[in-house]
């Protein structure tokens, strides 16, 4: 009998053992640790300055740049035809625009030229749209007093490469990204079946264009804003990963317009769940840019300012 009894507990002690150290053996799996500390290692960088927490108003806020020294920024698709005048300083609210002739499908972007604020009216989640267009805005109505603009005309364009415009979330013909250069508008697409961002051109004068193709750049995730530094000589690109990090490519020493053949460089900004989904980025000079983020689960959109190096 005790003889019985003694295989019953061995046998169960075996059991136990092996279940607890099948346990273990998980929790030491290399891949995941590997993981975790890539994760830990995530942390908002020292170079990134949170300046302000944005007004619920601007919850989705996508495009930004500087106009008269004022932060110049909007909400994304389905949102109200209408710009946001901030202090660069202190990212206080200062003005609402409304914007009177046009409508906001999905706005994504701001550029602009001596005349002209460029809002890109171009965001194409589901590959569907046909009627993507760049819409101008004179900049004398942009001021911390004003509240009503009017378009003075668009510029619309399509990718000739696109001929399926069925729902889908898989397709490299989105867009988030524009900068003004030489006379035409740059468009760095937000590609949704690789990590990389097509650059298309288009001239910057009213019409209808097909976009023409001009490169691809390995970008490592999704890019979401674009900017130019005042003196034309640098390029500021910002996108995330939605599991990892947010991030920002610059481009400089680069010959007309092949950016992406210049000196180039990324910064991790964060990650991705501390910053929040980076939208826009506008240059406050050669050594620094101010970056907005949109509305995620527990983080408040937010502006920032961060210096490069």
């Amino acid at each position: 009998m005790n003889k019985l009894i003694n295989s019953i507990l061995n046998a169960l002690f075996i059991i136990l053992f092996n279940a607890c150290h099948g346990q273990s053996e998980k929790k030491a799996d290399p891949e995941n640790d590997k993981i975790n500390i890539e994760q830990n290692q995530l942390s908002t960088s020292d170079a990134l300055t949170l300046i302000a927490n944005l007004s619920a108003d601007i919850r989705e806020t996508s495009g930004l740049t500087i106009v008269n020294n004022m932060l110049i920024t909007h909400n994304d698709k389905g949102r109200l035809n209408q710009l946001f005048v901030l202090d660069g300083q202190s990212g206080k609210y200062l003005n609402t625009i409304k914007l009177q002739n046009a409508q906001n499908n999905d706005w994504e972007d701001l550029a602009q030229n001596d005349e002209f604020l460029l809002i890109g009216d171009m965001g194409n989640n589901e590959g569907d749209r046909k009627n993507l267009s760049i819409i101008m805005v004179p900049k004398k109505y942009l001021s911390a007093e004003n509240t009503v603009a009017e378009s003075s005309g668009k510029i619309e364009f399509y990718y000739p490469q696109q001929t399926n415009f069925s729902f889908s979330k898989q397709h490299n013909f989105d867009c988030e990204a524009i900068i003004y250069f030489n006379n035409y508008i740059y468009i760095f697409t937000k590609n949704r079946l690789d990590s990389n961002t097509d650059l298309y051109r288009i001239p910057c004068v009213k019409g209808n264009y097909a976009a023409e193709h001009l490169a691809v750049f390995e970008s490592g995730g999704r890019i979401t804003g674009a900017a130019m530094s005042n003196d034309g000589k640098k390029i500021a690109l910002i996108g995330y990963n939605k599991n990892a990090d947010s991030f920002l490519w610059t481009f400089e020493n680069f010959k007309n317009d092949e950016f992406f053949a210049g000196d180039k460089k990324k910064y991790i900004l964060g990650a991705y769940a501390s910053i929040g989904q980076v939208e826009g980025v506008a240059f406050r000079d050669n050594q620094s840019v101010y970056i907005a983020s949109e509305e995620i689960k527990n983080v408040r959109p937010s502006l920032y300012l961060f210096k490069l190096n």
